[in-house]
């Protein structure tokens, strides 16, 4: 979606709420020189690697339907919005560190 890569969030609770079936891995990403993602940089990135020469991909993400309370499809901001919650895509899988398995339930 941001690329094609391992995806991240510093946010538990949207991790849990898109990514997590009861289970979290924290981890450590490592980022080096960051690409920040808006919304009008998904047609160069879908499916796609790493951007130029960039190392991770930074995408402050709004959801899709902001009426939808349950949404699960976030987007990248558009020039001027505020971001919900932020996503990290790292292309090298040295560059993440896990720490904790996390097992939850609601």
């Amino acid at each position: 979606f941001f690329g094609k890569g391992i995806y991240g969030t510093p946010q538990a609770d949207y991790a849990a709420s898109v990514y997590g079936k009861g289970v979290l891995l924290l981890s450590v990403m490592l980022v080096g020189n960051v690409f920040p993602v808006v919304k009008d940089d998904m047609n160069i990135l879908l499916g796609k690697g790493h951007y130029k020469n960039y190392d991770c991909h930074y995408v402050p993400v709004v959801p899709r339907n902001s009426r939808k309370e349950s949404e699960t499809v976030f987007i990248p901001i558009a020039e001027g919005q505020n971001p919900v919650y932020d996503e990290l895509v790292t292309f090298d899988e040295s560059n993440i560190i896990p720490r904790f398995i996390v097992h939850y339930s609601v």
